[in-house]
């Protein structure tokens, strides 16, 4: 039977995890400001932008990966996804996605957490999940998020020597590389 969004926050509310720091409308997570007002919706509603999210401390990440995951009335045992966003070129933060599945619960759930541009550091999900392996890496090295404790950091896409990062709204392509027109 699927979960509800309601019930699913619930239980995370019941068992104390911590760092949950909000639940998001979809539209809320898909701004630069998760916290800042936007029309009423149903809470935990599908809308336009995608499914409901949690916006949870970035180090209280695999806590609250490990609770979803283990407890049996909620059984998020897949990791689909693991990427970054930078919102806005002014933006002072990063955001980071996980997208989750319950198999058993017919249920999908996104966390977000916001990390500074300045510093975007935050614990690995590797251990608890083995396939954010190479979507960290990815978003490491598209983003220049830091995901302390990887156990393999190396660059996927890019070469070693890359100057910035592509997906970030401030990244400048360069002309030229190794003697490789770029434009």
């Amino acid at each position: 039977m699927a979960k509800s969004f309601e019930e699913v926050l619930g239980r995370l509310q019941a068992l104390g995890v911590p760092g949950v720091i909000a639940s998001l409308d979809p539209e809320q997570a898909s701004k630069a400001d998760p916290l800042a007002p936007v029309p009423a919706r149903k809470p935990g509603t599908k809308g336009p932008f995608g499914d409901p999210h949690l916006l949870v401390e970035a180090k209280r990440i695999p806590e609250v990966l490990r609770t979803l995951r283990d407890d049996p009335e909620l059984r998020f045992e897949m990791l689909a996804d693991v990427t970054g966003v930078d919102y806005a070129k002014e933006a002072a933060n990063l955001g980071v996605i996980y997208v989750l599945l319950s198999l058993a619960h017919h249920t999908r759930l996104v966390l977000r957490a916001d990390v500074p541009k300045a510093a975007p550091r935050l614990p690995s999900a590797v251990e608890i999940h083995p396939a954010a392996n190479w979507h960290e890496r990815e978003a490491g090295e598209m983003l220049g998020l830091v995901f302390e404790g990887h156990p393999d950091p190396r660059n996927i896409l890019l070469s070693d020597d890359w100057v910035g990062f592509p997906l970030r709204k401030d990244y400048e392509f360069p002309v030229e590389y190794h003697g490789i027109s770029c434009v």
